[in-house]
């Protein structure tokens, strides 16, 4: 999955509607779920206050949220509060030198991750 799909991914599951990135490339436009208004899409891969608000998301549907960060990586799991982990993400320093970005990466894939299980799963 690319950065992008990702992103729209994690923005269509967070209530994001009618995304547009054809207008301008680069940018991802949408109706926000908040206010109804269109805006800019968040993109917790680039920015630490949007993957402040992906982890608050993940709080409200009831998922904790562990994240870790050193020398060798950074990781991020998702936890249900019953039974188990759904999702995992790993990002090592060679594919993302900077270690906020890669804090924020694992994070993404480990929602990514547990969207995904949950579908499989038919669960909410």
């Amino acid at each position: 999955m690319t950065e992008h799909e990702m992103r729209v991914r994690l923005a269509e599951a967070m209530g994001w509607t009618d995304l547009d990135w054809q207008s301008r490339p680069g940018w991802i436009i949408g109706q926000n779920p908040g206010n109804g208004l269109r805006d800019h899409v968040p993109d917790p891969m680039m920015y630490d206050t949007d993957a402040a608000r992906l982890r608050a998301w993940c709080v409200g549907r009831g998922w904790m949220v562990i994240s870790a960060c050193d020398e060798d990586g950074a990781s991020a799991t998702i936890l249900e509060t019953e039974p188990s982990g759904i999702g995992n993400g790993h990002v090592s320093p060679s594919i993302e030198p900077d270690p906020c970005r890669r804090e924020r990466l694992a994070l993404c894939r480990a929602v990514v991750q547990a969207l995904e299980a949950i579908e499989a799963g038919g669960e909410a």
